[in-house]
């Protein structure tokens, strides 16, 4: 069974909806400077797992990505950026979309770990880290931590995403960028 996928006029795709687990997801696929980007999200916009490849192949690794149908269709329907409903707190907008859709994909030469959106009012940068996608990111990164880091993860994930996560609104609050957390 194929999946369909909308190309943007600047080159990205974005899939269809299709199931994970019984919940719905997309992918949006973007040929970068040095790479391509696949970004997974729940149908709300949740960031769920970002995954970068050192590939010149966009469409193959869009076919190859685990969640993929290995078909791709290319559908005649207009691509829709992603935007989110959640409240600005600088100006009261319940609009917010990705940062990276503002940039020129082909012009991207650095991928941020942390999924970066934009409010369509004022333009406020929030940043999201759910615990899905942070856990998604240790264990594709475990290099990253100490040993006895990835023990307390194994012995308490649930513990550990969430003190990671108080670390992140630290740092992040200390730059003025506030958290977003999209829920359905």
């Amino acid at each position: 069974m194929g999946l369909k996928a909308f190309r943007s006029p600047d080159g990205r795709y974005r899939t269809a909806l299709y199931s994970v687990e019984g919940e719905e997801h997309f992918l949006i696929a973007e040929k970068t400077a040095n790479g391509v980007l696949l970004s997974e999200f729940t149908g709300i916009g949740e960031v769920v797992d970002q995954v970068y490849k050192a590939s010149a192949n966009l469409l193959a690794e869009l076919k190859a990505y685990p969640h993929g149908a290995g078909e791709i269709t290319i559908s005649e329907r207009p691509y829709e950026y992603l935007t989110v409903n959640v409240h600005c707190t600088n100006c009261d907008s319940r609009t917010m979309r990705r940062e990276l859709d503002s940039l020129e994909v082909s012009k991207i030469v650095e991928v941020p770990v942390v999924p970066m959106f934009l409010c369509t009012k004022c333009n406020k940068k929030f940043y999201t880290m759910s615990k899905r996608y942070l856990r998604n990111l240790i264990a594709r990164n475990p290099e990253l931590f100490e040993k006895e880091e990835l023990k307390r993860r194994e012995e308490n994930e649930a513990a550990f995403l969430s003190e990671i996560q108080e670390y992140m609104v630290r740092i992040f609050a200390s730059k003025r960028l506030a958290l977003i957390k999209i829920d359905g």
